[in-house]
């Protein structure tokens, strides 16, 4: 169960090949997690963009993006960490509403729209997005 699977980080600089990576240790998550065939798809295609998107505002060459992806007991976790331009803010606002109203379909919201919860946190110069999605029913009031 994902309670075995703990943590795992991923470094890398501004490539575009890495994303399979990324895709692939969620995938390996979500598989591992219980999770059903649509909800594994949904989770991998949430991280294939939001690998996408936050590549795409790193700043400089020798900039780095941090995968973290965490099992829990209800739920998998996976935060981008860079330094970098922060994602504007009405892309965050759209990006947690999807996740809020769990509006699934691929297209108008994008594809991080297909996961239980968006969380996006900015320190200093570094950015945080992370996606959730819950092993179970989504607890009320998340």
């Amino acid at each position: 169960m994902v309670g075995e699977l703990g943590r795992v980080e991923l470094r890398f600089g501004p490539h575009a090949e890495l994303i399979a990576a990324v895709v692939g240790a969620a995938a390996h998550y979500a598989e591992h997690s219980g999770l059903n065939a649509s909800r594994q798809d949904d989770l991998t295609s949430a991280a294939e963009q939001a690998c996408r998107e936050t590549l795409s505002l790193l700043a400089g060459s020798e900039a780095i993006l941090r995968v973290t992806m965490e099992g829990f007991a209800d739920r998998i976790e996976i935060t981008f960490e860079y330094r970098g331009k922060p994602l504007p803010a009405a892309q965050v606002d759209r990006l947690a509403n999807a996740a809020a109203k769990d509006e699934r379909a691929p297209g108008g919201s994008g594809q991080l729209g297909r996961v239980d919860r968006v969380r996006h946190d900015t320190r200093g110069d570094e950015s945080f997005l992370t996606l959730i999605t819950y092993l179970g029913k989504k607890p009320a009031g998340k």
